[in-house]
């Protein structure tokens, strides 16, 4: 980057993380899972988010290694629910 330029880069795996002061963030517990499952679900596209059990949900969390960027991937590239449960 050139001189003078400042950027926020975040990641939560450590081996993509190079900084100065960074911040670890951790993977999401199972409830910031729940929750953020919930909250794609109002938005375009995933509404089939809504009928996820709390089971999927968690699946679907450990599956993407909590990581909320992999979830939303997963959801946002699946049709239905049967699809980012498979």
């Amino acid at each position: 980057m050139p001189i003078g330029v400042r950027a926020i880069v975040t990641s939560r795996r450590g081996i993509v993380r190079r900084a100065i002061y960074p911040i670890d963030l951790g993977p999401f517990a199972a409830n910031e899972v729940s929750e953020f499952i919930e909250s794609l679900s109002s938005l375009p596209g995933f509404a089939y988010a809504s009928a996820f059990s709390p089971d999927d949900k968690e699946r679907i969390g450990v599956y993407c290694d909590r990581i909320p960027l992999a979830i939303r991937w997963v959801l946002g590239r699946s049709c239905a629910g049967h699809e980012a449960l498979n």
